[in-house]
This record gives structure tokens, C-alpha cells and sequence, in this order.
């Protein structure tokens, strides 16, 4: 519970010091939480650029677009439950294509670079599973599609 604290705090921009005093552990355990998750390609540092990144580099327009992607996947979500697993997939799978295309890094900008290739991984995934009619898969995606995007994400090196 401590190290997923120190873990958040630090990804949102705060210091070791005011980490380690707001979980309640030295400096050095905030430390050892950061060494432990690197060793399972956990990478606080890639995770607090990807955020610093997105947050100052998105303008007004894809605020604006962000907000009615938002509006129109909130609006699928109340139908998404209705849905067939293969028709969910692909909801899902178009507004995430839709987004990923919006936030395509900048040339020089090779954080961005991999979490946009582990972004475009899952999407090829979930189109493979949909034209070879897997079911299976496609229940897979659907239903842990927020949870594998964190994982790939966190786990690029």
C-alpha cells in the first residue's frame, strides 16, 4: 500500500523527500520501492515523463476533441453492456485508435515513441482477434482493455 502511494505521489511530480514524508518511510525506502519495481521493467521515471508530457503538450483543440471523445465513449459505455463481445471490442478499440492517433509523439521524442508502439501493438491484437472471429479473445480484450493499456504502458523500457 506504501509503495503504490510513493509510487503515485512521485509520478505526479513530487519529491523523494515530500514522498517519504507523506507515506511515512525514509528517503531510502522510497528508493528501494523505485530499484524494486525497475527490476519488473516498472520505470517511475518513463511513467512521470509520459504524464508531464501529455499534460503540457495537449492545446485547446485536443482539449476540445479530448472532451468529445470523452462525451461520446461515456455515451457507449451505457450501451457498451448490450453489446456482443465482438461490437464491444470493436467500441472499445475505436475510440482508444481514436485517442492513440490524437497523442502520436513528436520524432524526437522516444518515451512517447514506445508507449505509442505498445499502443499500437494492442490495437493490432484486438483487430487480429475480431477478423479471426475469437470470441474468446475478444471477451479478453474487452473486458480488460484498461488494464493491459496500464500494463503495457508501465512496462516499456
Amino acid at each position: 500500500m506504501k509503495k503504490k502511494r510513493a509510487k503515485s505521489l512521485y509520478i505526479d511530480g513530487n519529491s523523494i523527500t515530500t514522498i517519504a514524508t507523506a507515506v511515512g518511510v525514509t528517503r531510502t525506502t522510497v528508493y528501494n520501492y523505485k530499484a524494486s519495481d525497475m527490476k519488473e521493467g516498472i520505470d517511475w521515471d518513463e511513467l512521470r515523463y509520459l504524464k508531464q508530457t501529455n499534460a503540457t503538450s495537449t492545446n485547446e483543440s485536443e482539449k476540445k476533441f479530448l472532451g468529445t471523445l470523452v462525451i461520446e465513449f461515456e455515451n457507449a459505455m451505457l450501451s457498451l453492456h448490450d453489446m456482443e463481445p465482438k461490437e464491444r471490442l470493436a467500441t472499445l478499440t475505436k475510440f482508444a485508435s481514436a485517442y492513440y492517433k490524437l497523442k502520436q509523439p513528436n520524432q524526437g521524442d522516444t518515451k512517447g515513441a514506445k508507449a505509442g508502439g505498445a499502443s499500437a501493438a494492442i490495437y493490432a491484437l484486438s483487430q487480429l482477434a475480431i477478423e479471426q472471429q475469437n470470441d474468446e479473445v475478444i471477451n479478453f480484450l474487452s473486458e480488460n482493455h484498461d488494464i493491459i493499456v496500464e500494463r503495457v504502458l508501465s512496462s516499456v523500457k
